[in-house]
């Protein structure tokens, strides 16, 4: 009985396992990973682009095909990079604090065993 479970735990095992698949369908395996990293990297999507020249651009805005709008000015947030500053300042205070209290802790810990060895 155990050999039976031994063998069904090892077939297991090597079904579970990607190494068998390579060894058993070697040439699958690499097909497989090519299709996936070609699916996976952004370099084989191909964006369109139209040159267009401010002649086309004025034809397409006088027939109504294109509607032109012009962009609000963006404000500059000076709140921003203060917040920034102080949630920085506030993580590392809180790591220090922190990094002080194990400090101390284990300084604590080590005097314990020293004593706990003296006597």
């Amino acid at each position: 009985m155990h050999a039976k479970v031994d063998g069904l735990r090892l077939d297991a095992e090597s079904l579970t396992d990607w190494r068998y698949y390579v060894c058993q369908f070697p040439l699958s395996s690499v097909l497989s990973a090519a299709a996936l990293g070609f699916w996976l990297t952004p370099g084989h999507r191909v964006t369109p682009t139209v040159k267009l020249d401010d002649r086309t651009i004025d034809n397409l805005v006088d027939r109504g095909v294109v509607r032109m709008e012009t962009a609000a000015p963006s404000k500059a947030a000076w709140w921003r990079p203060l917040g920034s500053l102080a949630v920085n300042l506030l993580g590392k205070a809180a790591l220090a604090y922190v990094g002080q209290h194990l400090v101390r802790q284990q300084a604590e810990v080590a005097a314990a065993e020293t004593v706990e060895t003296m006597r």
